[in-house]
């Protein structure tokens, strides 16, 4: 059992480099990051009423940055599941803000504890509740294209999360 989980690791490990050089490698395109929020929200997935009916799209402000789009959508993707599905969040606004070149999803979730924030952008690190995969991914893809990924939450009374995407000048 211990050498199939040596295997198993090692084998995860080989993916998420190759991953780091598809990004690389990938196609990036200049592109309205609202245009690829929009259209990483035309998923099947998000179309639920309950998603709908709790989603906010804060996109009257705009800019552009270079990409890879289809490993960009991943982060939208990623980001907004998690807040109903691992956090429990009734509502989730997603925010651009042109002077700081930022994406921030925000819920009204159970929200993380401070103990564990540190580690959430860890390969493998769950609270018990999914793979330890989603957001490793979404920090490779996020530096992969040069930016960063930041997240701030508060459990208990008023709790939330807020995961800030910043992107290159």
């Amino acid at each position: 059992l211990e050498e199939g989980a040596k295997q198993s690791l090692s084998k995860i490990d080989m993916f998420m480099g190759a991953l780091r050089e598809n990004i690389i490698s990938a196609k990036f395109s200049v592109c309205s990051i609202k245009a690829c929020v929009e259209e990483a929200l035309q998923d099947g997935y998000f179309k639920g009423e309950e998603v709908q009916k709790g989603l906010l799209l804060r996109l009257d402000d705009d800019f552009k940055a270079k990409v890879p789009k289809v490993f960009f959508k991943h982060i939208i993707y990623n980001l907004v599941k998690n807040a109903y599905w691992h956090g429990g969040a009734t509502r989730v606004v997603i925010t651009l803000d042109v002077a700081k070149r930022s994406l921030c999803v925000e819920d009204n979730g159970g929200g993380i504890d401070a103990a564990r924030l540190p580690y959430i952008f860890d390969l493998f690190y769950t609270s018990g509740s999914g793979s330890g995969i989603g957001l490793a991914l979404v920090k490779v893809i996020v530096e992969g294209f040069g930016g960063s990924i930041h997240c701030d939450s508060k459990k208990g009374k008023g709790s939330y999360t807020k995961f800030v995407v910043r992107f290159p000048r």
